[in-house]
């Protein structure tokens, strides 16, 4: 009878810390989704955000000012983002995104740009491995070329791009 009672507690016990293993490592493997869902997302709308920004250094370089509409496009997406980095918490490059986005301390429109880029060839390379490397190709191919192929692609229409 006590044979009984030991085997059946036990049997509770082992169900229990069963149990307790599952979820632990359920809730692991949701955070890490999480996590990579987050990252996905600051990726991309980085990567938007950089887009946007070779306007700005287009403009700069030839010492024109950009049009209101897009500095208005800059400043939404760089704000969504921030909206975006503020709910995930965990991401390693959190600081350094900030700073990219509001950050005074970059004296040209260039010098945000590569910082944009050095971040986003990080969090491409945790993310999305080989897309980001076929752009990293691409995105040499388009600098050796000059801006004349990009100023006509910026200038495409919305429904192109």
């Amino acid at each position: 009878m006590l044979n009984m009672v030991i085997g059946f507690v036990s049997g509770i016990g082992i169900a229990l810390v069963s149990a307790l293993l599952n979820t632990s490592m359920q809730s692991r493997k949701r955070k890490k989704r999480e996590l990579e869902k987050s990252q996905t997302d600051i990726y991309y709308r980085l990567m938007m955000l950089r887009t946007l920004w070779w306007g700005m250094v287009l403009a700069e370089s030839r010492g024109e000012a950009l049009s209101s509409q897009d500095r208005r496009e800059i400043h939404d997406t760089a704000w969504k983002l921030a909206d975006v980095l503020r709910e995930a918490d965990d991401i390693n490059d959190l600081g350094d995104i900030v700073a990219v986005i509001f950050s005074e301390g970059f004296e040209t429109a260039q010098a945000r740009y590569d910082a944009m880029e050095r971040i986003i060839s990080r969090l491409g390379y945790k993310t999305n491995p080989k897309y980001n490397k076929a752009v990293a190709r691409v995105s040499a191919a388009n600098m050796n070329q000059g801006t004349g192929a990009l100023d006509r692609m910026f200038s495409a229409p919305a429904a192109f791009l």
